[in-house]
């Protein structure tokens, strides 16, 4: 049986616990701190980059799909030379590894509800869900397209 790439470099659900909570700790943080304090507790710098890219992208996926709505599978990341790349989210072991965690979460409390709550609130993903259903929208088939707007994770993504 073979076993899809992506599935094997998933990051461990432990892992993006301990990451959780180091995000969830350092909400008011600029990137950089938070990048930081990822790499004190054992994260690659490209690991730490990709947790603080993805990791509110994936929490938030399980909850744009209960409205129906979906998520493109690519995301578009400026480059530091003011160019940008697309990068595809399965390839992301880290964006995996929080994908199946939010879903398992969803079903039985994996983790701390307020550690997932704080990660899903800071989604841009949430807010465009709240926006529209706010205006009155009809979510059933849409598809939210992610970008990152600023520049440091696209040294770090996986293409």
């Amino acid at each position: 049986m073979r076993i899809a790439f992506w599935k094997r470099r998933a990051m461990a659900a432990e892992r993006i616990i301990v990451a959780a909570s180091i995000l969830a700790e350092n909400m008011a943080a600029d990137e950089p701190a938070v990048v930081a304090a990822l790499v004190a507790r054992g994260f690659s710098p490209g690991e730490a980059h990709r947790l603080v890219a993805f990791l509110p992208l994936a929490f938030s996926q399980p909850i744009v799909e209960e409205f129906g709505a979906t998520i493109a599978p690519k995301i578009s990341i400026r480059t530091a030379e003011g160019g940008s790349i697309v990068a595809t989210l399965v390839r992301q072991p880290e964006y995996v590894g929080a994908l199946a965690l939010a879903r398992e979460h969803r079903r039985s409390g994996r983790m701390d509800q307020e550690i997932y709550k704080a990660i899903v609130n800071s989604s841009a993903e949430i807010d465009a869900l709240s926006n529209a259903l706010n205006a009155g929208a009809e979510l059933s088939g849409a598809v939210l397209a992610a970008a990152l707007v600023g520049h440091a994770c696209s040294a770090y993504v996986i293409r």
